[in-house]
């Protein structure tokens, strides 16, 4: 299913993205909703290469920060690949 103009205009740039390169967009009605099974089994992959870091500090929700560091090691680099995530559109 290609998209319309009017839906890659008011799509997210990382859609923009990938219509450009020609992709095809699958309708999503065909994917079932993600349970807690799925998160249960779901598996954190983290990067094989660490980029620059700079140190600083932000704030974020306790509950947000407990869950992260209840995880164990390396909560850090975690929640430095999730924001990479999402920067990077995925």
């Amino acid at each position: 299913m290609r998209m319309s103009d009017e839906e890659k205009q008011s799509s997210p740039p990382h859609w923009a993205r990938i219509v450009a390169r020609g992709t095809r967009i699958s309708a999503m009605s065909d994917v079932p909703p993600l349970d807690e099974g799925f998160f249960r089994e779901a598996e954190v992959r983290m990067p094989r290469t660490r980029p620059e870091e700079r140190a600083g500090s932000t704030r974020v929700s306790r509950d947000w920060f407990k869950r992260f560091e209840a995880q164990g090691r390396d909560f850090q680099a975690r929640i430095n690949a999730v924001l990479r995530m999402y920067m990077e559109g995925r």
